[in-house]
Order: C-alpha cells, then structure tokens, then sequence
C-alpha cells in the first residue's frame, strides 16, 4: 500500500517539474524528512501547504549541515533548465 503512494506522488511530481521545464520557471520542493512530498511555485505557497499539515509557520531556518532526514519540513529552490531535463538548485 505505501509503495503505491510513492508511486503516485512520484509520478505528480514528475508531471509539475515537466510542466516546470516546458515553462521555465523556478519551484521549489517541500521536503519531509529529506524525502520529496511536493513541489509549489513559490516559498509562500510552500509554507502554506506545510503549515496546513501542522509545521510551524514561523519555524523555518536556513539550511544547515544537519541530516535531512532529521528535519520535518525543508524548501529546496531550483530552477528548470530550458531545452533540458535539468534542473539547477538554487
């Protein structure tokens, strides 16, 4: 059961960072626990979406050295690489 909804949502994010490619503009991932969740067109709709799940609205930090997979929620920008399946971190 949990295979098919990584499935899913994999298959969701592959379809937003197309359509991200086709129009050349920037996301960015929200990250649980290091793993990717979903992708927003912005940081605001970002904190939205995760603050709606219980995160902290306020709690957002730089990126540290810390393992991903020990924070709740992080926002990774990047940008789509027009005419390529790139993608470049921001």
């Amino acid at each position: 059961m949990i295979r098919i909804v990584i499935v899913g949502r994999l298959r969701r994010l592959l379809a937003e960072l197309k359509a991200a490619r086709q129009g050349g503009r920037s996301l960015v991932v929200l990250l649980h626990y290091g793993e990717p969740y979903n992708i927003h067109r912005g940081r605001e709709a970002a904190v939205d979406y995760a603050a709606a799940l219980g995160a902290d609205r306020d709690g957002w930090e730089p990126m540290t050295d810390r393992p991903a997979r020990e924070v709740a929620w992080r926002m990774l920008d990047f940008t789509a690489k027009e005419g390529s399946d790139d993608y470049l971190a921001a």
